[in-house]
C-alpha cells in the first residue's frame, strides 16, 4: 500500500473522499474530557494544596528541631567517645602528643555541649541539657586531675570507679534525651496520620463524576484508540521481524492518520537506507577481508623470516668453506685434469646454492637495501624494453601504458625491477598455461589519492580462489618443479612491505589476473638516506696486499684456514684467532695492518670487537672488515648501518680481495 501525507487541515474518509473534521470528532470529544479533568484536577489541587499547607505549618518546625537536636547529639555522643578514648590514650602513656590529643577533645565536646544548651528547647529538654553540661564538665575536671596527678597504684581503683559513676551519669542523661525526642516524634507522627486521613477524604469527594468520567473515556478509548492502535501494533511487529514493507489503512481521523501515514513513510524511509547500510556492511566486510588476509600473510613471512635469517648463517659458513677451498683447488696449477671437472662442479653448485641463500635472506631483512627518489615510469620502461626482445620468439605482446609525468617514489630500483620482473614472468607463465593462440600482458602505472601505483594484467589461465590465498606462500608454486621454485611472489611481497607498499590480487579462472602494487609517493623535498650495507665495491689498484699484517678473527677453523691459503698467496701475514676473548693478548704481541672479524662468535661478537679497538686501537679499527653469514644480524646490531665493509659470507677470492683491498684504503670512518 503506497503512503499517504495527510495535510492537518483534511482527513480520508472509508472511500477516499476529503471531509472537514466535525465538532464530534476525536479531538473535540477529547477535548471536552479535557475541559472537565481540569476542572476536578483544579478543585482536588486546592484541596491538596490547603491540606498540605496545614500539614507543613504544624509539622514543619517540630521536624526542624528534631533534626537540629539529633545532629547536635550525636556529635556530642561522639565528642565524648573520641574524649574518652584520648584520654585513655594519654593515660598510661603520659606523651604530650596524647595529652594534646585529648586537651582537644575535651574542648570540641565542652563547645559541642554549650551549642547543644544554645538550641531552643522544651523546659524538660533544656533542664537535662543542664545536668548533661554539669555532669560532663565534672567528668572532663575528673580526668584533668588523673592526669595532672599521674599514675598512683594505692588509688586506681577508686578513680576508675568514680570515673566509671561518672561516665554513666552522662550516658542517663543522653538517653532520657533521646526518650523526649522519640516522644516528640510519636507525637508529630499521629498529627501527620491526622492530617492524612483529611487529604484521603479530601480526595474522595467525587467519586461518581470519575466513574461516570471512565466509563465514557473507556468507551472512546475502545472505538478511536484501542482499534487503530491494534492496527499499529501488528504493523510494529512486523517491522520488528524485519519486514519494512508494511502496508496499513489509515484511520479516518486526522490525529492517528497523521502518525500512521508518517509510520508508513518513516518503514519505508528505514528500508532504503537498510539497503544502502547492507551494502556498505559487505563492501566494509570485503575489505575487513582482505585486510585480515593480508596481516596473516605478514606474520607468516615474518616469522618465516627469523627462520631463514638463523638457518642461512648455519649455512653460509660451511658455504664459505665448500667455496673458497674450491677455489683454492682450481687455481693450483699442480691439480690434475681428471680431478679438475669435479672441483669446477663443487664451485657451480656451490654458487647456486649462494643464490638460493641470498634469495632466502630476503625474507629477514625489515629495510629495502637502499633507498632513494625514483621514477617509477622509467623502471617500467626499461622492464619493458628488455622483456619485448624475449618476448618476441613467443605468441605475447607486453603493452605500457604510463602517465606523461614522472611517479616519484622512494625505494630500491634493483629490487622494485625484481618485483615487477617476477610479475611479468608469472604473467608469462599464466599465458602459457592457458595455451592461449596471443597473449598479452599491460603494464600501468599512476597516481592516485592513496599514492603511487602499477598494475600488471595478462589474459592467462587466471587463479581459483584458494590458489590465489597461497601464491604469496614461500615455496608455493602451481608450475613445474624444475622450472619454478615457489619464491618469485613471496620475495615480492616482501620488497613490497619492505617499502610500505601493498599488493593485492586480482584473478578470474580462465580470464588473467591483475596484480595491483600500491607504493608510497616520495617527498618533494627528500633528505638524504644513508645506504644500507652492500659488500663493498673493488678498490682502485695500488694497494698490494704484500706485507699485509692481517689479523682474522673467526670461530670457524676452516673459514679460517681458507683465509689464511687465500691472503698467503697473496703475500700477506696471516694470525688466526678462533677465541675472540684472545684479541688483547694477540694485539700485545703483534702489530697489524688489517683486521677481519666475523659478526656473530660466542662470548664476544664482531660488534663488540669494533667497539674494543676503537677504544685502544684508534688506528687499527679503521682497517676493519666485518664477516657475516646473514646480514639481518648486521641490522640487529648496529642501530644505524655501520661505516666499514661488510663482507657477506659466502664469497670468493675475489670478492675477499676486493674487501680487503677497501678496508685498508680507508682513511677514516665514523665513532659508533
Amino acid at each position: 500500500m503506497d503512503t499517504v501525507k495527510i495535510p492537518p487541515e483534511v482527513i480520508l474518509g472509508r472511500r477516499g473522499q476529503a471531509m472537514k473534521p466535525k465538532p464530534a470528532s476525536l479531538q473535540h470529544s477529547f477535548t471536552l474530557v479535557q475541559a472537565g479533568s481540569v476542572a476536578v484536577t483544579l478543585l482536588l489541587v486546592a484541596t491538596a494544596l490547603f491540606v498540605g499547607e496545614e500539614v507543613r505549618s504544624h509539622l514543619a518546625s517540630t521536624f526542624e528541631h528534631l533534626e537540629a537536636t539529633l545532629s547536635v547529639q550525636s556529635r556530642v555522643h561522639e565528642a565524648l567517645a573520641q574524649t574518652e578514648f584520648s584520654f585513655w590514650a594519654a593515660y598510661p602513656k603520659g606523651d604530650q602528643k596524647a595529652l594534646w590529643r585529648y586537651q582537644k577533645d575535651s574542648r570540641d565536646l565542652r563547645e559541642l555541649t554549650g551549642r547543644y544548651a544554645g538550641i531552643p528547647l522544651t523546659d524538660t529538654e533544656q533542664r537535662q541539657v543542664e545536668k548533661l553540661g554539669e555532669r560532663e564538665g565534672r567528668l572532663l575536671d575528673y580526668m584533668d586531675r588523673i592526669l595532672m596527678k599521674g599514675r598512683e597504684s594505692e588509688s586506681e581503683g577508686a578513680e576508675f570507679r568514680h570515673l566509671e559513676e561518672l561516665t554513666r551519669e552522662i550516658e542517663v542523661s543522653l538517653r532520657l534525651l533521646t526518650d523526649l525526642q522519640a516522644d516528640q516524634v510519636r507525637t508529630a507522627t499521629r498529627r501527620l496520620d491526622t492530617y492524612t486521613r483529611g487529604l484521603f477524604i479530601t480526595l474522595m469527594v467525587c467519586p461518581l463524576f470519575a466513574i461516570g468520567a471512565l466509563e465514557w473515556l473507556r468507551y472512546m478509548q475502545r472505538r478511536h484508540l484501542w482499534k487503530p492502535l491494534e492496527q499499529f501494533r501488528l504493523m510494529l511487529q512486523e517491522v520488528k521481524r524485519g519486514n519494512l514493507n508494511v502496508h496499513g489503512e489509515i484511520p479516518p481521523n486526522l490525529e492517528f492518520g497523521a502518525v500512521v501515514s508518517a509510520f508508513l513513510e518513516m518503514s519505508a524511509e528505514l528500508r532504503d537506507m537498510r539497503n544502502a547500510l547492507e551494502q556498505r556492511v559487505s563492501e566494509r566486510t570485503a575489505r575487513l577481508d582482505a585486510a585480515q588476509k593480508e596481516l596473516l600473510q605478514s606474520a607468516k613471512l615474518a616469522s618465516l623470516g627469523q627462520l631463514v635469517s638463523g638457518v642461512a648463517h648455519e649455512i653460509n659458513n660451511p658455504l664459505t668453506s665448500i667455496l673458497g677451498f674450491s677455489e683454492v683447488l682450481l687455481s693450483g696449477s699442480d691439480l690434475s685434469a681428471r680431478v679438475r671437472p669435479q672441483i669446477e662442479t663443487i664451485r657451480e653448485e656451490a654458487m647456486r646454492l649462494k643464490k638460493l641463500i641470498i634469495n632466502l635472506s630476503s625474507f629477514a631483512r625489515q629495510a629495502p637495501h637502499s633507498a632513494q627518489r625514483i621514477d617509477l615510469c622509467l623502471v617500467l620502461d626499461q622492464l619493458a624494453v628488455s622483456r619485448r626482445g624475449a618476448l618476441d620468439a613467443k605468441p605475447i605482446q607486453l603493452h605500457t601504458n604510463m602517465p606523461r609525468e614522472a611517479v616519484w617514489v622512494l625505494g630500491d630500483p634493483d629490487q622494485l625491477q625484481q618485483v615487477f620482473l617476477s610479475l611479468v614472468l608469472n604473467a608469462e607463465q599464466a599465458i602459457e598455461a592457458g595455451h592461449r593462440e596471443r597473449g598479452e600482458i599491460w603494464l600501468r602505472c599512476g597516481v592516485d589519492d592513496e599514492g603511487a601505483w602499477v598494475t600488471v594484467t595478462d589474459n592467462g589461465i587466471g587463479m581459483a580462489n584458494d590458489v590465489r590465498e597461497h601464491i604469496f606462500d614461500p615455496f608455493y608454486t602451481t608450475g613445474l618443479a624444475d622450472q619454478r621454485t615457489g619464491l618469485g611472489l613471496s620475495i615480492s611481497h616482501g620488497i613490497v612491505q619492505q617499502h610500505r607498499g601493498q599488493i593485492i590480487v586480482e584473478s578470474v579462472p580462465g580470464k588473467g589476473t591483475t596484480v595491483r602494487v600500491s607504493l608510497p609517493l616520495a617527498p618533494k623535498e627528500l633528505k638524504a638516506i644513508p645506504e644500507a650495507i652492500a659488500p663493498p665495491p673493488s678498490a682502485a689498484a695500488g694497494s698490494g696486499e704484500s706485507e699485509c699484517r692481517v689479523l682474522v678473527i673467526d670461530d670457524e677453523t676452516a673459514i679460517g684456514e681458507f683465509l689464511e691459503m687465500s691472503l698467503t698467496k697473496r703475500g700477506c701475514r696471516v694470525t688466526l684467532l678462533s677465541d675472540p676473548m684472545s684479541l688483547e693478548a694477540a694485539l700485545e704481541k703483534a702489530t697489524f695492518d688489517l683486521v677481519i672479524c666475523d659478526l656473530k662468535m660466542p662470548r664476544r661478537n664482531g660488534a663488540e670487537v669494533l667497539r674494543l679497538l676503537r677504544q685502544t686501537h684508534a688506528e687499527l679499527a679503521k682497517h676493519f672488515l666485518l664477516m657475516t653469514g646473514s646480514l639481518a644480524d648486521v641490522d640487529a646490531n648496529f642501530a644505524d648501518p655501520p661505516s666499514i665493509p661488510v663482507l657477506a659470507k659466502p664469497f670468493t677470492s675475489s670478492q675477499l680481495m676486493d674487501a680487503v683491498r677497501a678496508a685498508r684504503n680507508r682513511q677514516s670512518v665514523a665513532v659508533a
